[in-house]
């Protein structure tokens, strides 16, 4: 039997899990089902994916045949089984990190914030004191240079609170990193720093929440804080810098100031491709902020039953699970300074689209390596005196799932919607499991689920 594994490619499936006798299903990044193999096309299939046994020319034509009507797919499953070759244990979970080649690095340089936004995913405050000290952040962004990342992302926190932001952001442009994006509330953005970001084509990214003065404070429960911030916006484009706008909707009721903040930003002069839409993530303060993500957030997009006679059952796109906000104009190819796609409410290529094609991890202010900026209980490894990123990423402390926990896999990426924003990073999280001193570091930290027991009535 085949382990789990993500599919590479612009297909819009996820992961390919061998159900043995039921055969192959690929679902999709919600635990939908899109594809079966089964009979001899099944065996076909696991054999381009580099599991023995005795060839069936006749399976192969069916496979052949099949595919050739899902090329997509079919490209996926010729990436997969080139990149599955050999590959086990911890580089197995390295590659389903690492997703073809490193994207994008999120680096939260501090959880100290001076807002207190009701739906923040990293329970930001100005009490906070985690913070990575600035050997730390600079080794960092060194090993983000050397190992490939087009994007690298300076966050917290509120990122204007580190004392050397703009020299680590020089720093990681001076290295080679093609897109360097500080992600910032903006309330204190002073010129200063808007000429040294536009000297070194630093990129910025700011959170706005509603055109409405009082409604944008109430989120950031800072007085005045929408004021500045469309200020500093203001200021940022008449100097020339590539500007990004986030706006995320906490509760349904925000749905209609998110729309005009949105509004507003463009009217601000904020290119239309570069202001992102999206809801709160379940993750952090999130968790209260009131809003659940839709499972099933376009109705239209549901697979298909089953009751084909083809050993191939294909299903129609999954939808975006942004759907429950109406659409706005955006463009998922628009690019940055320096190229690299940048839409998308907080992470730019954290989003669909250019995103599925490469990996992404993020280092928290506590010195943890994780997936994503989402995916927080997930610990890759550490940074500091005693890690690194490069060893966190190749040598990554977590398994791809195995045995019967594989089973479960389809629940775990329809629970995983709630908290992760793009398809990549609920595969990500469904297909691995912390092991060695992290498990016993997340089962005391976070629980049962957070180390990969499934929680009471979990599928």
């Amino acid at each position: 039997m085949l382990a789990p594994r993500w599919l590479p490619g612009e297909f819009p499936a996820r992961v390919l899990l061998d159900q043995e006798d039921a055969g192959l299903a690929v679902l999709d990044d919600l635990g939908r089902e899109l594809a079966r193999f089964t009979g001899p096309v099944a065996a076909a299939a696991r054999r381009r994916l580099g599991a023995t046994g005795p060839a069936d020319p006749a399976g192969e034509r069916l496979l052949d045949r099949a595919l050739a009507h899902a090329p997509g797919l079919a490209r996926a499953l010729t990436a997969a089984g080139a990149e599955g070759a050999g590959t086990e244990g911890a580089g197995a979970a390295a590659q389903a990190l690492r997703r073809g080649g490193w994207r994008q690095l999120f680096v939260e340089l501090t959880a100290r914030c001076n807002e207190r936004c009701a739906h923040c995913y990293v329970a930001a405050a100005p009490e906070r004191t985690e913070a990575l000290d600035r050997a730390t952040a600079e080794a960092v962004v060194d090993d983000a240079a050397a190992l490939g990342f087009e994007v690298v992302q300076l966050t917290g926190g509120e990122a204007l609170l580190c004392p050397f932001v703009g020299d680590l952001a020089a720093r990681a442009r001076a290295a080679g990193v093609p897109v360097v994006e500080v992600y910032t509330n903006a309330t204190l953005l002073d010129d200063g720093l808007v000429a040294r970001f536009a000297r070194d084509r630093v990129a910025l990214a700011v959170s706005l929440y509603a055109a409405e003065p009082a409604a944008h404070d109430r989120v950031t429960r800072l007085p005045g804080s929408h004021a500045r911030t469309v200020d500093a916006v203001r200021r940022a484009l008449a100097a020339g810098l590539s500007v990004r706008v986030g706006v995320v909707a906490a509760r349904p009721e925000d749905e209609p100031h998110a729309l005009a903040a949105a509004a507003l930003a463009r009217d601000l002069g904020v290119p239309p491709e570069s202001v992102g839409l999206d809801v709160a993530r379940a993750v952090g303060r999130g968790r209260f902020a009131g809003r659940a993500v839709p499972a099933d957030p376009d109705p239209r997009a549901r697979p298909r039953g089953p009751g084909h006679a083809s050993p191939v059952r294909l299903g129609p796109a999954p939808g975006r699970n942004t759907a429950a906000l109406p659409p706005v104009e955006t463009s998922a190819g628009a690019e940055g300074p320096a190229g690299g796609a940048r839409t998308g409410a907080h992470g730019g290529a954290c989003d669909a689209g250019a995103a599925e094609r490469g990996g992404k991890a993020a280092v928290l202010a506590d010195g943890r390596v994780v997936p994503c900026i989402f995916s927080r209980a997930l610990t890759l490894g550490r940074v500091g005196p005693d890690g690194g990123l490069r060893a966190a990423l190749e040598r990554p402390a977590v398994r791809l799932v195995e045995g019967d926990e594989a089973q479960g896999l389809a629940g775990a990426l329809a629970r995983a919607n709630a908290a992760l924003a793009c398809g990549s990073c609920r595969v990500t999280g469904a297909l691995l499991r912390p092991c060695g001193a992290e498990a016993a570091a997340a089962l005391a930290r976070d629980g049962p689920r957070a180390a990969g027991a499934p929680a009471r009535g979990d599928a």
